[in-house]
């Protein structure tokens, strides 16, 4: 298992890593959403400012998200090949035109505005990871702006006063109020019974040249209880067996049976120290638990009982910091932090 914690968002694509494995950002197809109340892309961010405002918030397709302002972040943008200043303009100072647009793009995909002045009107830019300046100038009316036979290339030429006047960014805002607990009971993975092709099974190892094979059991109480139990079969007959407490709480909650699945996160503060949150996603109303709708899955299932729970545990715990092996420096827990100036978000993983 990983540990993963994401600071997400990349062109309304959602990617989960693995169900039970770590935290990630994984969500459903975006579509139209209603409101809830409550290239260069490099940018160089200013360490001295960490401004965020919120926008706009709303639900789609049982996810609740939040558009944030987060110019106030950067100082300056890399444009056309050219290095551009950041000159904040606030949204609600920006024509009424202009911010509807913004809110548009802002709602689906990381989102900058530009601002030129080119004869003596102001033209604006909308730029993100799928999109082409050439096709979304716009004049502070919220016209589409037409170049009238002059190049894109020209019209910058001759422009003036470029800068970046506002970036907004979309996250998923976590929400566990008042969220039914469907998680409790028993549920095993041993890394062989699969789903794939819409609900049709079968048993294939996932690494089938090992000389052992994993069967994890996770059980949650209703008093925030748990446990993960790990066996290890070996091919002689061998078993090693781990047996990890822990208490729980839920983080997030998506979808819901007008949606067709149901998406919880869930943090697991394991009882030798380690703390990790999982996702667990079911389309068959919590009879199974994976990350994404992938052709391949190898789910996790209900189960009415721990069949393992009479085996004897001889190998401990297992998630907590690993002690130093001298004959092993590779042996421990590590940490980093990945800048990924394209997505505007820190990647941490342990």
């Amino acid at each position: 298992m990983k540990k993963v914690n994401v600071l997400w968002v990349m062109a309304g694509i959602w990617v989960g890593l693995a169900t039970h494995t770590s935290c990630s950002s994984s969500d459903e197809d975006m579509q139209t959403g209603t409101d809830w109340t409550e290239e260069g892309l490099t940018l160089t961010r200013d360490s001295k400012s960490n401004d965020v405002k919120v926008i706009r918030r709303f639900e789609r397709n049982g996810i609740k998200l939040q558009v944030l302002d987060i110019t106030e972040w950067f100082s300056e943008t890399t444009y056309r090949e050219q290095t551009v200043p950041v000159k904040h303009v606030q949204f609600e100072r920006l024509p009424a035109a202009i911010q509807e647009i913004a809110e548009k793009y802002g709602s689906d995909l990381l989102t900058k505005v530009y601002r030129m002045t080119y004869k003596g009107t102001y033209i604006y830019d909308f730029s993100s990871l799928l999109s082409s300046s050439s096709w979304n100038l716009y004049t502070e009316q919220g016209e589409q702006y037409k170049n009238q036979g002059v190049t894109f290339d020209q019209m910058l030429s001759e422009a003036t006063d470029i800068c970046c006047v506002l970036v907004l960014n979309v996250e998923v805002v976590k929400d566990a109020t008042n969220v039914p607990n469907r998680l409790v009971g028993i549920w095993q993975n041993d890394w062989q019974h699969l789903v794939h092709d819409q609900g049709e099974r079968d048993i294939v190892a996932l690494y089938p040249d090992l000389p052992f094979s994993i069967t994890e059991v996770m059980n949650f109480q209703k008093d925030g209880t748990g446990y993960l139990r790990t066996v290890k079969i070996f091919k002689d007959g061998r078993t090693d067996v781990a047996y990890d407490p822990f208490r729980y709480e839920l983080t997030d909650y998506h979808g819901g049976d007008e949606y067709g699945y149901h998406g919880y996160y869930y943090k697991c503060y394991y009882e030798a120290g380690d703390v990790i949150e999982y996702l667990g996603r079911s389309y068959d109303n919590i009879q199974t638990l994976l990350a994404l709708r992938c052709m391949v899955n190898y789910p996790w299932f209900r189960q009415t009982n721990d069949q393992y729970e009479s085996l004897p545990v001889n190998v401990g715990l297992k998630y907590g910091t690993p002690a130093k092996d001298a004959s092993n420096p590779i042996v421990g827990k590590w940490s980093g932090k990945n800048q990924s100036d394209m997505l505007m978000t820190t990647i941490s993983s342990t």
